[in-house]
């Protein structure tokens, strides 16, 4: 009993010694208290918004069922411009506007074969790497070339794509300036997300509009004129512009 009595104090102290050795060797951790996260999301991020996605694809769904096929009139096509054989594509080869001191506002247009005197009609435009174009309807009156006298003037080329004079166009140049042609000194300039690789257009003649529809976007609005009275046919309008890339006319969803 005795024996047992002294394995069990000299286990008890070796128990106790290798304690105090721990302990010696230990460090004291304070721990913190974790960071709360916000109760509110970052301002800098914004959820999409569904519900005017949604609306916006059912506003391109609804003009997009009033579409028609395009096509190219030859007849009104400037001579440095060359037709794709089905009359859906244009594209600009070259040849200067001779003497002109501006030359980079030339035109080089062509008409639609189609002509609109009443209705509702939209086509799709694939501008796909432009960095150049304007496009829209314009008056079948209206003459396509431009005259030196324009220029002689010193009048900017692109004033004249203006309600007034029978376009209602929006155009891009120097590859990120969209702008919009009113009745005003000077283009409007657009915001642009999304830069649009295929453009509609949305002609309502009686109620006096031409919308315009980015349909890279799912359909956002680019722009509209509004209120206008046609005095006369209207017709698609096309001009790439210096840019040797092509303009194509697409179905839509094609």
């Amino acid at each position: 009993m005795r024996e047992r009595s002294a394995e069990g104090t000299k286990g008890e102290w070796w128990c106790r010694r290798f304690i105090r050795s721990v302990l010696s060797r230990s460090e004291v951790w304070t721990l913190k208290r974790p960071d709360t996260l916000p109760t509110k999301l970052n301002s800098g991020f914004r959820a999409p918004d569904l519900k005017k996605m949604l609306r916006v694809f059912r506003d391109l769904t609804d003009v997009q069922s009033y579409w028609v096929d395009v096509t190219l009139n030859p007849y009104t096509a400037t001579l440095n411009l060359v037709l794709s054989r089905d009359l859906r594509q244009v594209r600009y080869v070259g040849g200067e506007l001779p003497g002109s001191p501006l030359d980079e506002y030339y035109d080089c247009s062509v008409l639609g074969s189609q002509h609109f005197s009443s209705g509702k009609h939209y086509w799709e435009v694939d501008v796909t790497r432009k960095t150049e174009w304007i496009l829209g309807v314009c008056t079948h009156s209206t003459e396509p070339t431009l005259s030196l006298s324009q220029f002689s003037h010193g009048r900017n080329a692109y004033s004249r794509y203006q309600p007034q004079s029978g376009y209602w166009v929006i155009g891009l140049h120097h590859e990120h300036e969209y702008r919009a042609y009113e009745d005003s000194s000077t283009s409007l300039l657009l915001s642009m997300t999304v830069p649009p690789r295929r453009v509609g257009v949305f002609l309502d003649y009686e109620a006096g509009t031409v919308s315009f529809y980015n349909v890279t976007n799912h359909g956002f609005p680019i722009y509209t004129f509004s209120k206008y009275y046609f005095p006369t046919t209207l017709c698609p309008y096309f001009n790439p512009c210096n840019c040797v890339v092509p303009m194509t006319m697409r179905r839509p969803s094609s």
